[in-house]
């Protein structure tokens, strides 16, 4: 069929008039530009949709950035005020910290959550709006919030645990158990659902089927019936209550789903960990009742020192976290290497992998704790007087042997029956935090992250440390302005090289990685292969001034007081005012200069005076987990 343009041309006098080999030409240059003309229009539509998946990408990255910026501004605002998240230390004996639910439990029960919600006659299923079946006071049970928690937003005063039984029982940590009530006069249709005395009745036998319905003796299923459901009776309408299995109102009845989260570990394995335990190491015991961002100490094992005293919880069968009972801070271990004591400190509890531990080997001496992130062992530190009280908490590289530093890790596990009263120390408002606190907040909200550098008023726009080496200096790259997103865009946050406090070093995470393709564990320089460490590489200002500043560069680290300071800032709110945004400070004396530029090739310049101070720390993917294989 002819197009429109062909009709046209086919319908004028001068190419009726034309010879035939004139006309078959004529068709033919036709048909060749009709054809470039559709696929310009093809490359038309795939720019323009080009165009709306960049529209489309850019407000999920601003959506994202609100998200960190949320996410952030939280993690400040409860290492400032409240000491932490909740974790192990807030639960009382008898529970334990369920990691995988994110809450205080009691081993063996579970949540019986629905994702069926109920809107008149329409059935719908949620994963936000789902809810878990409760006890109230009075032994009725309703379709509440699967929260107990007093901050969450939608929390519930009811019971919400329950354990199902293999003899059919449902039970409550109260000790009732689901059932009828034998004295009323219906126990079919429509009967109520209570928690009563356990009896061992029939009534109180429930079936637990495939489809995650509760079945009762007589072949009727819980489930909620509204004011509709009951219209023409004098019933209570929004309590649980028995109905037809398949069907009734039109309307399917509920299916649970059990919601066990993390099993207590701490009763498996060759260890048992009790509910509060104290780590001794000689006769001096861990603790951790300490400010943010302190060093634990050992002190003189007391059983009456509340900030001796610890918990744990598990994250897997193996691995888990340190917090302490008064302060509520969990312990961290610092990135370091084999060579010397790397230290140990108190910090929010996020069950991050620094903050997670496992029991090596037991021995006649005790056990050693390792940490998960750096392979490294708990070891009393403090030089030759590690043995007196007083001596700070950090790690080394593991050993049998009592000589150096291996028979500093021998700590046993003191069991302690009940936590001993103790005051807490008044909470500081805002007003009475000082500057200090506030730019060491501000450090701990980005620590220990994977972040792009982003230059504020430059969107899309981000750091990158070149591939490209300069000639002649093999240890330094490059660092420009880029728009691309890869390795060489990501850096983490580390605590600073010259170990002073409230400053970091930004560690490059394409440079760091010697050769080699992503996936290689080898190539991981936080593996536990420490042999590719000398290879990490740090965002770091030139040693040398030009034109009153420094270029930035991606230098390969040193072991050097030169480098160390180089490579070394303080992160500052920033100095345009923006929330969200913070300014890179050097810590070198008389180079304070926070303000970033850039050149006519888009490097990267340091100087005394500019517009452009303000950067976006925006976090992006941890690649070290896929790095590790783990």
């Amino acid at each position: 069929v002819d197009s429109a343009m062909m009709r046209i041309i086919k319908a004028d006098p001068h190419f009726q008039g034309a010879p035939q080999p004139a006309k078959d030409q004529i068709i033919a240059t036709t048909r060749e530009l009709e054809k470039k003309l559709r696929q310009v229009n093809r490359d038309l539509q795939e720019a323009n949709q080009q165009r709306m998946r960049l529209e489309k990408a850019r407000q999920a990255e601003i959506d994202a950035r609100k998200v960190v910026k949320q996410k952030l501004a939280k993690l400040v605002d409860l290492a400032l005020k409240e000491g932490g998240l909740k974790n192990a230390s807030h639960c009382p004996h008898g529970q334990y910290w369920n990691t995988g639910l994110a809450r205080c439990w009691t081993d063996g029960y579970a949540l019986l959550q629905t994702k069926r919600w109920v809107e008149g006659r329409r059935t719908v299923k949620s994963e936000t709006r789902s809810k878990c079946m409760a006890v109230d006071q009075n032994g009725e049970l309703w379709k509440d919030w699967c929260s107990t928690d007093p901050s969450a937003p939608n929390r519930t005063d009811k019971e919400i645990r329950f354990k199902i039984g293999r003899d059919g029982t449902v039970r409550t940590p109260g000790g009732k158990c689901l059932g009828l009530d034998d004295k009323a006069q219906n126990t079919g249709k429509f009967a109520q659902v209570l928690a009563l005395n356990c009896s061992g009745a029939a009534t109180q036998k429930w079936k637990f089927d495939s489809r995650g319905r509760f079945v009762a003796s007589n072949g009727l299923c819980i489930t909620q019936l509204g004011s509709t459901a009951l219209k023409n009776t004098n019933l209570k309408p929004d309590v649980l209550r028995l109905a037809d299995c398949e069907k009734w109102d039109r309307q399917k009845p509920y299916d649970w789903t059990p919601l066990f989260g993390t099993p207590d570990y701490r009763a498996q394995g060759p260890k048992k960990l009790p509910d509060t335990l104290m780590l001794r190491y000689r006769g001096n015991c861990i603790n951790g009742g300490i400010p943010y961002n302190a060093q634990p100490t050992l002190d003189k094992c007391d059983t009456n020192n509340a900030h001796q005293m610890l918990a744990v919880s598990f994250v897997d069968d193996k691995h888990f976290v340190i917090a302490s009972r008064t302060s509520h801070y969990c312990l961290t271990a610092q990135p370091g290497t084999e060579e010397g004591l790397v230290p140990v400190v108190n910090t929010p509890c996020l069950d991050s992998e620094n903050q997670q531990f496992f029991l090596d080997e037991p021995w006649k001496y005790g056990t050693r704790i390792k940490s998960r992130q750096t392979g490294l062992c708990l070891t009393a530190g403090g030089g030759d007087n590690y043995w007196r009280p007083g001596a700070p908490l950090a790690q080394h590289t593991c050993g049998y042997t009592p000589e150096v530093h291996g028979g500093r890790q021998w700590f046993r596990v003191d069991s302690i029956d009940k936590i001993p009263s103790f005051t807490p120390p008044p909470k500081k408002q805002p007003t009475q935090v000082s500057q200090a606190e506030i730019l060491e907040n501000l450090r701990a909200a980005y620590l220990y992250q994977t972040v792009l550098i982003q230059p504020a008023g430059r969107f899309g726009f981000r750091f990158r440390a070149n591939e490209v080496r300069q000639a002649g200096k093999p240890s330094k790259t490059k660092l420009a302005m880029t728009a691309q997103k890869d390795w060489y865009t990501m850096f983490q946050i580390v605590p600073g090289r010259t170990n002073q406090a409230g400053t970091v070093s930004l560690q490059s995470i394409g440079r760091s990685r010697p050769g080699g393709g992503v996936g290689s564990p080898r190539n991981n320089p936080r593996c536990l292969n420490n042999s590719v460490r000398n290879q990490e590489h740090f965002l770091a200002i030139n040693n040398k001034e030009t034109r009153g500043g420094r270029f930035l560069h991606v230098r390969k680290a040193e072991i050097s007081n030169t480098f160390n300071r180089d490579a070394t800032f303080r992160i500052v709110p920033s100095l345009d005012g923006v929330p969200g945004r913070i300014s890179l400070v050097s810590v070198i004396p008389g180079r304070e200069w926070p303000y970033i530029v850039t050149n006519q090739n888009n490097l990267i310049f340091m100087s005394q005076g500019s517009p452009a101070a303000a950067l976006s720390l925006v976090k992006t993917a941890n690649p070290f987990k896929s790095w590790c294989g783990q």
